[in-house]
């Protein structure tokens, strides 16, 4: 059993293991792009539609909700539930930085 997994998946890139029979992943590692300064940074205000949404947010700075848990990586919440709020303002890697990270 292989699990198949998107380009823009969070776990994409990580080693499956094998746990009671069924593959599956260890602990996540992030990925260089998060870990160092942005080459290019994009500058977003979190409106009331947007509250609580990172999905949403991804969406409108990467395109696709799936790349939600870039915005929650890149921007390190104590508790990202609920996060993040009204007026918050989020420092994220550019569409083409994460684009080509993930594609390499």
């Amino acid at each position: 059993m292989s699990i198949d997994l998107v380009r823009n998946a969070r776990f994409n890139g990580s080693t499956p293991i094998v746990q009671d029979g069924k593959e599956t992943f260890g602990t996540w590692k992030k990925p260089n792009f998060l870990t160092s300064p942005f080459q290019e940074t994009v500058t977003y205000v979190v409106d009331n539609t947007k509250m609580g949404r990172a999905d949403l947010i991804a969406n409108e700075v990467y395109g696709t909700c799936d790349l939600y848990w870039v915005v929650i990586a890149a921007m390190r919440p104590m508790n990202p539930t609920n996060w993040p709020k009204t007026g918050d303002v989020l420092y994220l890697p550019s569409q083409a930085e994460v684009f080509a990270q993930l594609i390499a």
